[in-house]
């Protein structure tokens, strides 16, 4: 009995191991004000990161905050949900009206400073996928790239 107890809570676990995953962000630049029509910013860089749930049911999602230097900036309420087959883009550390009520939703990063990176961590039983796009103000250049779950 001992055996088969062992063997099903292996089994339960690997099972819900095997869901788990994490997005990673190297890098986000979100030191400037409020985003215009066009998403720039009037100085300095706007960053906007988006998910999408691709499932089909509600799923909650936990974001975790660092600086350039690997000091936690995870503020305590650090969950947000994404309804079935739905995104939400956000920026990781100013509130802008361009994010939207549900962006705003989503928890910034705290202390100063527009500089860091992110973790996205999911239980999804379909891997979310999500783009991060950076607009600068000062100079009007832009670049986007793809986040693809760690493996």
């Amino acid at each position: 009995m001992k055996k088969i107890t062992v063997m099903l809570t292996a089994v339960v676990l690997g099972t819900v191991a095997a869901f788990a995953g994490v997005i990673s962000i190297p890098q986000f630049n979100d030191g400037g004000g409020n985003t215009n029509s066009n998403f720039f910013p009037p100085s300095a860089s706007a960053t906007f990161i988006a998910l999408k749930n691709n499932t089909s049911t509600t799923q909650t999602y936990t974001v975790l905050y660092f600086n350039l230097i690997g000091d936690n900036r995870t503020p305590t309420a650090n969950t947000f949900t994404i309804a079935g087959n739905a995104s939400i883009g956000w920026r990781p550390v100013a509130d802008d009206p361009n994010e939207g009520v549900l962006g705003q939703a989503i928890p910034n990063a705290t202390g100063a400073g527009g500089s860091g990176s992110a973790t996205i961590l999911y239980s999804d039983s379909v891997d979310p996928s999500g783009r991060v796009f950076v607009n600068a103000g000062a100079t009007l250049s832009s670049y986007g790239f793809a986040l693809f779950p760690a493996q």
